[in-house]
């Protein structure tokens, strides 16, 4: 076989060889298109995979955020119904040890001066203030025509398991009108109450002391009250704070701040106005203030005037409190 015989066998075969590579090329083809379409599948499968577990957590947070804002919630209710029932126990307990106690004393000198009833009527009502088999006092319905006009608390003593007290008792006879201190013991157990002796009356002291015609209107004397500013800051505390709570409230909380020894009228009355007023400076900071406040009994609608001491002080903020405080002016 010569050479150019060899050639043209050669070129005989190669355009087959090059069909076979068209179609192998052709065959690859569809192989690159099918990987392409795998990966694209893969992305979207992990795009729709974190999305899920986006949303899940997400979801999650949110709930978990909620379930904390819940419990907040449940918890400050919680905490705000311990406090109702906190403060209900204390006004509960402070209506037992303060208020009570005026209105049963009230409600005793109402019974005891309401002699018109018949004799036995006037013991029967009187029976529950006592303890039992004691001596009720007699009464003569045709001699009665005193009328109470109001009655004020003067004095309130503690002794040794009882306290010792003093009503300021304004009356009518006919015309004319007048004052008597009635006077008994006051046996007092966990916020029940009995007197324990038979009362008693005093005429009042009169009610008046030197150092009150210092006060303003009235005459001077050589000694020198406290400044003008700070006498009206004295006296606006004394206004619109202090005696407002003392005389209105019959809960000792409200003025347990504002006293060292917190007491209060039993909430009887209402707080009109300061009549008169004297401030005094003494060592320590101190201020020794004479008041005459006037005050409305609620149930007689009527005013009348009531006489107080107090000892003064300011606190560690500048605020007032009452170190000392007398029912009267005197020294």
């Amino acid at each position: 076989m010569s050479i150019q015989d060899f050639q043209e066998k050669v070129e005989e075969q190669e355009p087959p060889k090059k069909k076979k590579e068209k179609k192998e090329k052709k065959q690859a083809k569809p192989k690159k298109k099918g990987k392409i379409a795998s990966f694209y599948k893969e992305k979207i499968v992990s795009v729709i995979v974190w999305g899920f577990i986006g949303l899940l957590v997400v979801g999650c947070i949110t709930f978990l955020l909620k379930e904390v804002e819940v419990s907040n919630q449940l918890k400050n209710l919680q905490q705000q119904v311990q406090k109702q029932n906190e403060i209900i126990e204390t006004v509960n307990k402070n209506t037992e040890n303060s208020g009570n106690f005026d209105v049963f004393n009230r409600s005793f000198i109402m019974k005891f001066y309401n002699t018109k009833d018949d004799q036995q009527a006037y013991q029967d009502a009187l029976k529950k203030y006592f303890p039992v088999d004691t001596t009720i006092p007699m009464n003569d319905p045709a001699k009665s025509n005193k009328k109470v006009l109001s009655i004020q608390l003067w004095e309130k003593k503690k002794q040794d398991g009882f306290y010792q007290v003093k009503y300021l008792i304004d009356y009518q006879i006919d015309e004319e009108k007048g004052q008597e201190l009635f006077c008994y013991n006051v046996k007092e157990k966990k916020g029940k109450y009995l007197v324990q002796s038979i009362p008693y009356k005093q005429v009042p002291a009169v009610m008046t002391n030197n150092k009150i015609a210092k006060a303003t209107n009235l005459p001077e004397s050589n000694e020198e009250q406290i400044d003008t500013k700070e006498k009206t800051a004295v006296n606006n505390w004394l206004k619109d704070t202090f005696f407002p709570k003392y005389v209105e409230t019959s809960d000792k909380e409200v003025v347990k701040y504002m006293m060292k020894n917190p007491e209060v009228l039993g909430g009887v009355m209402t707080f009109k106005n300061i009549q008169e007023m004297a401030a005094y400076p003494m060592k320590g900071g101190r201020i020794d203030c004479y008041v005459i406040v006037t005050v409305t009994d609620k149930q007689l609608s009527q005013d009348y005037n009531n006489a107080y001491h107090l000892i003064i002080e300011q606190d560690d903020n500048d605020q007032f409190v009452v170190e000392k405080l007398a029912h009267d002016i005197k020294n």
